[in-house]
């Protein structure tokens, strides 16, 4: 992923759809829960299923610009089923490249 880009974030979560409630995507720069630096999107509200069943996360060129380049940034996905249950999924690790671009230039 790059800075002062519009990236869409497919992420693939075995899970039952007619299940869920809602899905937290929550993206922070730092593996710390009290992370000033985060975005969060939440299905279905904000996210999207796409023909192949893989939620599709956008995120904004403004978003992007909150993260260092040159840095991991970590997502956090929250399925919360209607019978109140969260099922366990696994932190991920995405890499954030920086741009060339200067912010006048974009």
């Amino acid at each position: 992923m790059k800075r002062r880009t519009t990236p869409t974030v497919r992420v693939n979560i075995d899970i039952d759809i007619s299940e869920v409630a809602k899905i937290d995507f929550l993206f922070k720069q730092d593996f710390d829960k009290d992370c000033g630096t985060f975005v969060k999107k939440t299905y279905p509200t904000e996210v999207t299923i796409d023909e192949n069943g893989f939620f599709c996360v956008e995120l904004s060129a403004d978003e992007t610009a909150k993260f260092k380049g040159r840095s991991w940034i970590y997502l956090d996905v929250r399925p919360v089923l209607k019978n109140g249950k969260v099922p366990a999924t696994n932190i991920v690790q995405l890499n954030m490249n920086p741009t060339l671009y200067r912010s006048d230039e974009i």
